[in-house]
């Protein structure tokens, strides 16, 4: 017995530690990609969506009148490398159509709109946008 506990300690030190983990290197992927999360809605004001990878439930706040349209949604963050000096970075809201359609929305569904932004190190550029008619488009 004492000899099996002893292969399976060295086979757990020599496989690195890792059982079910992530490598160093996907380790930086992540954080550098959390980075530029961070970096695209610190420099676009998108404060209602996560700062890293992942989401969060929240308030979209919409166009019209004062005080403007207020629908729950949720908001996600998503980081993509493009190449070695390049991210895509993906931020969603999602809300219920029974909050907030427009005349070509189907009814009784979750939509949803989305930007896309490339980030370098000096550059955040908003690359691609679309979905469905955003609350934040109300004018």
């Amino acid at each position: 017995m004492k000899y099996l506990l002893t292969c399976i300690v060295v086979i757990f030190i020599l496989s690195g530690c890792s059982i079910g983990g992530s490598s160093e290197s996907d380790y930086n992927e992540i954080r550098l990609g959390d980075e530029a999360i961070a970096k695209v809605i610190l420099e676009t004001s998108r404060f209602e969506f996560p700062t890293k990878e992942g989401k969060t439930e929240g308030i979209i706040l919409g166009g019209g009148p004062v005080p403007g349209l207020r629908i729950p949604g949720e908001f996600t963050s998503a980081a993509m490398r493009e190449d070695k000096d390049t991210f895509v970075i993906t931020l969603t809201e999602y809300w219920s159509s029974d909050d907030f359609q427009d005349e070509n929305s189907p009814e009784e569904t979750i939509l949803s709109h989305y930007w896309k932004y490339r980030v370098t190190d000096s550059e955040v550029e908003l690359h691609e946008e679309g979905g469905d008619f955003s609350p934040e488009h109300v004018e």
